[in-house]
């Protein structure tokens, strides 16, 4: 983990996608220990893209054959600064979590409301111990496995709500997208593993990203194939929105490539084989993707290769004419939906339009990266990839 906190603008390449995989991985273990790292992505991730208007340059021009016009638009795009935060609203109570007192009093009022622990349990474990502060109790809590590490890191810094969803507990937190964090849970009663997919609480405040949140667990739920992840539950609990996922032991294709090297001829077939045959069937419900990519492919412990992430599915054809206007409502505001390197152009265009095709020209880029451990084209800036593809 690094020792200091990323600059600025590390950090802004890391929520573009622009590091490597190596430093990515770096920086998002980095952020997963700091609070003030972890509020500075979320920032940048709920941000607008300033390359929208630029995009839209592109898509409305007739011709692009003139180089001049071509530099100029990348040297643009290498001035647009993404790090710009919006103004922070005086009654952001988030910005109060990260500064929480140590004092042991304050935990115990953070751990009785988290749900976690029963009062009766609570008082047992303050009379044996001989705890002064409130990060001392929490790592005898952590040391008798009464609490997981995130759990108690969370309660240290005054952050109790979300760790008991429903039925669900919450472990350790796995990773974070563009629309929520993704959690390592157990339910309660079965002790059964899964994986929770938490919409950010910001977002909540707009009907459309929570009308795009229902949508994935319905896109989720309605698939079943050996190749993809499975659905189990969907809930709201204190106005958290919720998607209980199946959990998987393994790593995702990028973690497997960029520790071991690049995948054999052999085995990147089959990986590709097993993934296209998953597409195949969820275009056959309308279901596209639209973010395939090494990051979003798993590899079970058993060889299994599992499809992650349906959050930027487009359904066609389960829904009526209410949820198609949703839908297109949701789609034209210039959000460019997916991932630059493996991005085909025509979504980078116009997300809303495409197709199966669009999901097949990312299944090559993928390929392509599990062949030779390295992204179709480079690039400075996310632009400069828009354009090479």
């Amino acid at each position: 983990m690094q020792a200091t906190c990323p600059e600025k603008h590390v950090l802004g390449r890391f929520v573009t996608g622009e590091l490597s995989e190596a430093d990515a991985q770096l920086v998002s273990l980095h952020v997963g220990q700091c609070t003030a790292c972890e509020a500075k992505v979320d920032v940048l991730s709920k941000q607008a893209d300033s390359l929208v208007a630029a995009l839209r340059r592109i898509r409305n021009a007739e011709s692009f054959d003139d180089d001049a016009e071509l530099a100029g638009l990348i040297e643009q795009a290498k001035q647009i600064d993404p790090l710009a935060p919006p103004p922070i609203s005086p009654s952001d109570s988030s910005i109060g979590d990260l500064n929480a007192t140590n004092d042991i009093e304050s935990f115990v009022v953070c751990l009785r409301k988290s749900g976690l622990m029963r009062q009766h349990e609570i008082d047992q474990l303050l009379a044996s111990s001989s705890a002064a502060t409130g990060r001392d109790f929490a790592r005898q809590l952590v040391k008798q496995q009464k609490l997981t590490a995130y759990q108690a890191r969370a309660l240290a810094r005054g952050r109790w709500r979300g760790l008991v969803l429903g039925n669900y507990v919450v472990l350790e937190k796995l990773g974070q997208g563009g629309m929520g964090h993704v959690f390592k849970a157990r339910h309660k009663r079965m002790g059964r593993l899964v994986c929770l997919k938490v919409l950010h609480q910001a977002m909540t405040t707009s009907p459309e990203l929570v009308e795009r949140f229902r949508r994935e667990a319905q896109t989720v739920a309605s698939l079943r194939h050996p190749n993809i992840v499975v659905a189990h539950d969907a809930d709201e609990w204190d106005g958290i929105h919720y998607l209980v996922m199946e959990y998987i032991e393994g790593r995702d294709l990028s973690k497997r490539v960029s520790r071991d090297g690049p995948l054999n001829v052999k085995d990147a077939a089959r990986v590709i084989q097993h993934v296209a045959l998953a597409l195949e069937y969820a275009h056959k419900q309308g279901v596209i993707h639209r973010d395939i990519k090494p990051h979003n492919l798993l590899l079970e412990q058993s060889g299994c290769i599992k499809i992650l992430d349906m959050g930027l599915a487009r359904f066609d054809s389960y829904f009526g004419q209410a949820d198609a206007t949703t839908h297109v409502s949701m789609t034209t505001d210039g959000t460019i939906m997916g991932t630059v390197d493996y991005m085909s152009p025509e979504q980078a265009m116009n997300s809303r339009r495409v197709d199966q095709r669009s999901d097949i020209y990312s299944l090559g880029c993928t390929l392509w990266h599990l062949l030779t451990g390295r992204v179709l084209f480079d690039g400075e800036t996310v632009m400069e990839k828009l354009i090479a593809h």
